[in-house]
């Protein structure tokens, strides 16, 4: 192997090194957890200029359509940059194309992983990388921006415990002289590789390990501040989504003149009466995949841009109020009929049975939304949906089959719970008075952002009755 590696050593541009092992001060720490192993760039400047890498939970699939998740990478991100540091990624992670695209708007230099195949043997790496090698050292191909680090198969084995986490996760957490950890799961493994670098005394210098705070995500907080007691350094991450909406200066155009100060008031305020006589409607996130790079108004709204909040239950309540109307659609009901789908559940009933829902990214019911008067609604032809089985749909006539939806799902769900009604094609909330409709949110904080813009009153429910994504993952 020494006389192969020798061989390329000759061939190469001493700026572009080869070094057995992690040229770090951790190094030989390093190849105890995953062995001893070849580090080749195509820049010896990036090779040994500091590096930072950004670390997530990579549990949650629709980590773009949470506004507090996109702050907290924004600000890992800006800091990095003004730290002067070089950025290391994978393409395979979840947030790995985004990232690229993200440091590229801002110049931020790149180093991209690239680990061996899977089956790969020493040999056969250093035979296929000598051509590459070569054939770059002579083409002098350099990129002041952008960088690739590989990684060879291991020289010695590894240890027992490098077997229980994927090699990538314990690349980005242990290789940089900084890590950004801006998403924390109980039990996730992306915890237990920073608990693991944290714990190892007098290898890396400190502080190098730094974790995000963020009002609300409260189970991320309280595994951060136990971070903190092995050394990390904490950030505070001021992100208020309400705010940063309301105040964009082309949100505010667009309500001129129709803002209104609508009244707020409690959600027990107006339940007293035994007979709950409105149908609800909560907004929704909007569903979204990590952006593509490339993809350059997507990922700049989401990463860059001042449009960033507006993908959330928030956002669309603020759209809502400002288009006086809810949009109708045929996502997840029979048949091609946009509908708009309230519920006769009262609305503390329906928040406290709420349920998260893994495949979607997102809950059932969220504490944003509209309440209506039944006969309100009703005069605009609203009618409650028929619960039933196929043999029931099939005896429908085409005016009803709108309405139907069948009553238990294939995985046992009971949908007549929902005590679902429909109103056929869009609802447009001009047509209600002050005294028939009322908006809902989580929060007093919340509401006082909203009011201005409401022409009804604005609820707050109770806070309490309400848990985070995190812990219904748990």
């Amino acid at each position: 192997m020494n006389s192969v590696l020798a061989e390329i050593q000759k061939e190469l541009d001493p700026r572009w090194p080869i070094s057995i092992g992690w040229p770090r001060a951790w190094g030989d720490w390093l190849a105890n957890q995953i062995g001893l192993r070849l580090f080749w760039s195509d820049s010896i400047e990036h090779l040994y200029h500091p590096i930072a890498s950004i670390v997530t939970s990579s549990s949650h699939r629709f980590l773009w359509s949470q506004p507090e998740w996109v702050a907290r990478f924004q600000d890992a991100l800006k800091t990095i940059d003004e730290r002067g540091l070089h950025l290391l990624r994978n393409q395979s992670t979840p947030t790995g194309p985004a990232q690229a695209c993200a440091a590229e708007r801002v110049q931020l230099p790149v180093i991209d992983l690239v680990l061996p195949d899977r089956k790969e043997t020493l040999n056969q790496w250093l035979s296929k990388r000598a051509q590459e090698f070569v054939h770059q050292a002579k083409c002098r191909i350099s990129n002041h921006s952008q960088s690739t680090l590989w990684i060879s198969p291991p020289l010695t084995p590894p240890s027992e415990e490098h077997k229980r986490y994927p090699l990538i996760d314990q690349l980005l957490a242990w290789l940089p002289d900084q890590l950004y950890a801006i998403e924390l799961r109980k039990g996730g493994k992306t915890l237990a590789l920073v608990q693991k670098r944290l714990g190892t005394e007098d290898v890396f210098a400190k502080p190098s390990v730094f974790v995000a705070f963020v009002a609300g995500a409260m189970e991320h907080n309280r595994l951060a501040r136990n971070l903190m007691e092995l050394g990390a350094v904490g950030r505070w991450i001021n992100y208020s989504p309400c705010s940063s909406i309301l105040h964009d200066p082309a949100v505010r155009e667009l309500l001129g003149e129709r803002s209104t100060l609508a009244p707020i008031c409690s959600l027990h305020q107006l339940s007293q009466s035994s007979t709950w006589h409105w149908l609800c409607h909560c907004t929704r996130s909007v569903l979204s995949q990590p952006p593509a790079q490339g993809s350059t108004s997507e990922t700049e709204l989401n990463l860059l841009g001042a449009g960033m909040f507006e993908r959330g239950a928030l956002g669309s309540l603020i759209r809502i109020l400002s288009q006086k109307r809810l949009n109708a659609t045929p996502f997840l009901k029979r048949g091609e009929c946009a509908t708009v789908s309230f519920s006769a559940t009262p609305l503390h009933d329906l928040l406290q049975r709420r349920t998260f829902q893994p495949h979607l990214g997102r809950w059932d019911w969220e504490p944003f939304g509209v309440c209506i008067r039944r006969p309100a609604l009703e005069r605009l032809g609203a009618r409650q949906v028929l619960y039933g089985d196929e043999s029931d749909y099939v005896q429908l006539t085409e005016q009803e089959r709108p309405f139907f939806q069948m009553k238990q799902s294939k995985s046992g769900h009971d949908w007549t719970a929902e005590q679902e009604w429909r109103v056929l094609g869009d609802c447009r909330l001009n047509q209600f008075r002050i005294d028939e409709a009322f908006i809902f949110v989580p929060s007093m904080a919340v509401a006082r952002q909203v009011a201005p813009i409401s022409n009804w009153p604005v609820v707050v429910v109770n806070e309490s009755s309400t848990v985070s994504a995190r812990e219904a993952l748990e």
